[in-house]
């Protein structure tokens, strides 16, 4: 008995997917010719997930009709997910050439450029787009719109989304205003668009204005706030008195971030409050040690656990994050204390470490770390390669101490075997597992040299003099061309002047090394 496409367009429409792929794959073996159903089990393919086999389904349509741009358009969404650029580019190229107005295709050609790091190529990507179609509507393919054969309806979401990611492409390249432009489009089709908030909290930031910015990222924050809250029965912290009270400081974002946001912990714990601070499990020993006033707990991220741990707490009056603290206490740049640390390392560990660097003999003893970033743009513009550190690994009476987290041995053995140069390194040391060990190996050097991760965070809070090397665009926090940060006394910045060049960087480190006697982190003797 043959398949009535109409029972498959029903199951979709129900949300039986599962059933309807497999009634439309069955109506495809039989009927091998008829491209409307071949379409259709790739949409409901690639809903389901199962990429390559939609990807099949859009290949033999283009056997059967090589000039079909909507399965080239497919094929290129499929490749896009799944992170294979050059092909996905391919594909939306030959889109439109077959269909030259398909903004569609444009847009996500911009995407493709964008995760290349063709920022350039991709912000005139994105700009034909939005020629083809200034009011977009939802660009995607849509297995809904696809059944009802009728047009997306306006959608502010995906215009705002693209504003937004012409935003970041143009902070990218050094242009704030013009980030912020896009960014303000961005919020004012979408005014609840956490992602643009961010977006533009972090040019704000760069630019100095602590008390916007602050604001903003935290509204960001308070999205992420929503993604773990698990319906606690508290009210957000919003600034009001907390004498007496109980407060839930709740852990966000990365190592470096938990570091630099809990600075502003002694502002809350004077306030004469209970806190309970929640950080991630590496980092209980540090905090303990140094906030005794507060009690740490480990950060907990799924929803039974989250339970079991919040039968185990005190009765609690509000809750708060260490991202959203800093809104109330760092508005002005005068608002930073005038301090030299506020982590504590243990001593035991310390002294154990200073033991092991006085063995080295005399001479400085300086912590260096070249890796930086959690994903592959930022891995790319903050990481210099360790055999560009030659000439500073050369300095006399210096005695270099690994810190790069991660499997870094090829790297080592490379350049010394190539230099002959000592890089002294304990690989039985896992910063990855241990930060508390870390802490007390940073705090037993004089000096700490790195590019922008969590080490510069770790040796700014110890108070330690730490030399950070930073690209043309930096992360928000640096701020634009301060040579101190703020947040960190102890803190020296050094800034490329041009985008991915090093060398003047690094030369100007090596340069201040040769003369530095360890008295000032600002100030070579």
């Amino acid at each position: 008995m043959p398949i009535d496409k109409r029972k498959i367009y029903s199951l979709v429409q129900a949300q039986k997917l599962t059933d309807a792929e497999k009634l439309c794959r069955t109506y495809c073996d039989s009927q091998q010719h008829d491209l409307d159903a071949w379409f259709l089990l790739g949409l409901i393919d690639g809903r389901l997930g199962k990429y390559q086999d939609s990807g099949s389904c859009f290949q033999r349509i283009l056997e059967l009709n090589p000039g079909s741009a909507e399965a080239y358009y497919n094929l290129g969404k499929i490749f896009l997910l799944e992170g294979q650029y050059d092909k996905a580019s391919e594909n939306f190229k030959k889109t439109i050439q077959l269909k030259p107005g398909c903004a569609e295709a444009y847009n996500n050609l911009g995407t493709v450029l964008y995760h290349q790091l063709q920022l350039d190529n991709a912000v005139d990507i994105y700009k034909q787009a939005l020629h083809f179609k200034p009011d977009y509507n939802n660009p995607h393919l849509h297995l809904d719109s696809y059944l009802k054969k009728q047009p997306c309806s306006t959608d502010n979401t995906y215009l705002a989304t693209v504003y937004n990611n012409l935003g970041k492409v143009q902070k990218r390249l050094g242009n704030n205003e013009g980030a912020l432009k896009y960014c303000n489009k961005a919020i004012e089709l979408k005014p609840d668009f956490s992602a643009a908030y961010y977006n533009r909290a972090t040019i704000l930031l760069l630019q100095g204005d602590l008390e916007r910015g602050l604001k903003e990222h935290d509204y960001y924050g308070y999205q992420l706030k929503l993604r773990r809250i698990y319906n606690l029965p508290y009210r957000c912290w919003e600034g009001s008195m907390l004498s007496g009270k109980t407060i839930l400081v709740m852990s966000e974002q990365g190592i470096g971030d938990e570091i630099m946001f809990v600075s502003c912990l002694p502002d809350l714990l004077a306030q004469q409050c209970n806190c309970l601070l929640e950080c991630d499990s590496r980092l209980q020993p540090l905090f303990n040690r140094s906030f005794p006033a507060a009690t740490v707990i480990e950060r907990c991220d799924t929803e039974d656990n989250f339970s079991h741990w919040q039968s185990q707490l005190p009765a609690i009056d509000f809750y708060t994050t260490t991202g959203s603290i800093p809104k109330h206490y760092r508005i002005d740049i005068n608002n930073f204390p005038k301090r030299k640390s506020y982590l504590i390392a243990d001593q035991g560990k310390t002294r154990r470490w200073r033991d092991r660097y006085n063995d080295l003999g005399t001479g400085l003893k300086v912590g260096v770390s070249w890796r930086g970033g959690s994903n592959p743009y930022t891995k790319l513009v903050r990481s210099i390669a360790l055999d560009q550190w030659e000439n500073i690994l050369a300095v006399e009476n210096v005695h270099f101490i690994n810190l790069q987290y991660g499997d870094c041995q090829k790297e080592i053995g490379k350049i010394l075997s190539k230099t002959r140069l000592t890089l002294y390194d304990w690989p039985e040391t896992n910063p990855l597992k241990d930060l508390d060990d870390f802490a007390a190996q940073i705090m037993a050097l004089d000096l700490v040299i790195s590019v922008d991760n969590s080490t510069v965070h770790i040796a700014g809070a110890l108070g330690i003099p730490v030399w950070t090397l930073l690209p043309h665009v930096s992360n928000w926090r640096w701020m634009l061309e301060r040579e101190d940060s703020p947040w960190y006394p102890s803190m020296k910045l050094f800034r490329q002047k041009n985008p991915g060049n090093w060398k003047g960087v690094l030369k100007q480190v090596e340069n201040e090394l040769k003369t530095w006697k360890g008295s000032d982190p600002h100030i070579p003797v």
